[in-house]
């Protein structure tokens, strides 16, 4: 009897359709994106957006998006951004060398992070802190000159005006 059995289960079986698995259409993967930017965006402009501070009512951030920062007139002259405000995380990129930089045109100019008890603030931690001050100020111009090559054409930075920027930041 056993033998019967096992074979009309194997016979239901056979007969039965086949589960679907589940799976994203285009279309619905069209709308999870269209989604998830909506909310970064809504972050950006409500919340807590990528490099400010959780609280509306910061002071130094507030600060910080006042100051107007000139624009360049050409690729020799720049000025310093504002990082007052922003998470030390937003200020620049590790490069290479190991070394956090920002880029003001073509050159590179090193970020240097100062704590209040002089811990040092890495990459693994950066999210941890806020920038307070620095130096130089905002709005300071950056003067680049140019390797020039054979032909007279601008190859690659040879100097700049400034070599690194102070950042005096505080934990969050």
């Amino acid at each position: 009897m056993q033998e019967n059995e096992r074979e009309s289960h194997a016979a239901e079986t056979l007969d039965a359709p086949p589960k679907r698995k589940r799976h994203f259409t285009p279309l619905s993967m069209l709308c999870i994106a269209v989604a998830l930017l909506v909310g970064v965006f809504a972050g950006f402009l409500f919340g807590s957006g990528f490099g400010r501070p959780a609280s509306g009512n910061d002071q130094a951030a507030d600060a910080a998006d006042m100051v107007d920062i000139t624009p360049s007139p050409d690729k020799y002259t720049w000025y310093v951004k504002n990082y007052v405000g922003r998470n030390a995380s937003a200020c620049g990129s590790q490069r290479v060398n190991g070394k956090i930089m920002d880029y003001y045109g073509s050159a590179s100019i090193s970020l240097v992070f100062i704590t209040g008890d002089g811990s040092a603030v890495t990459p693994k931690n950066m999210q941890k802190y806020k920038v307070v001050s620095q130096s130089p100020a905002p709005n300071t111009e950056i003067k680049l000159t140019y390797k020039k090559g054979d032909d007279g054409k601008d190859l690659y930075v040879d100097t700049k005006s400034l070599e690194e920027i102070i950042l005096y930041v505080e934990k969050r």
